[in-house]
């Protein structure tokens, strides 16, 4: 996956929340895509409840907020009767939501984490650089170019790559 196109492809439930504040930089696309295949693994089968809320930079590195709710199992309950076996279907709420909850609570920390040492614009190892008022995580190479006066290149996606 290059673009979050493709991402939004790959899991659209990831992507289905109302009102989703979605900004990705190309930077750190490839640890939000690992992030987003991880997350789906954890899950399982049951992941209509869960969806990123809000995606975003704030100080330099990545906030990435999601929503999980009411995760259900489906409970198979085989009863023998006069007629013979009458299989019934019953929806139960995951015991271990809270341990779900609580392990992807961890991978999104991990992988924010790993933003606060990637540069923003090319994903190579950065470092916080404060130069004209406004952090960002840069490479030497990309640092260098903004204390230089040019201008960084595009480090968020256009918008033919976001739909």
């Amino acid at each position: 996956m290059n673009t979050p196109k493709q991402l939004y492809a790959r899991f659209p439930y990831m992507f289905a929340g109302k009102d989703l504040g979605i900004t990705l930089y190309k930077g750190w696309f490839l640890l939000f895509a690992k992030l987003c295949q991880d997350i789906d693994d954890v899950l399982g089968a049951d992941k209509r409840n869960f969806h990123w809320a809000q995606v975003k930079e704030k100080f330099g590195a990545a906030r990435w907020y999601f929503s999980m709710q009411n995760m259900h199992a489906t409970v198979a309950v085989n009863e023998i009767g006069s007629d013979g076996v009458v299989t019934s279907l019953y929806r139960t709420l995951v015991r271990d939501v809270e341990s779900i909850s609580s392990h992807v609570s961890r991978l999104v920390h991990a992988a924010e984490t790993l933003t606060h040492a990637t540069c923003i614009v090319c994903g190579e190892p950065g470092k916080l650089d404060s130069h004209g008022g406004y952090i960002l995580v840069l490479c030497v190479k990309h640092a260098r170019q903004r204390i230089g006066g040019g201008s960084l290149p595009q480090y968020l996606f256009d918008e033919a790559d976001q739909v």
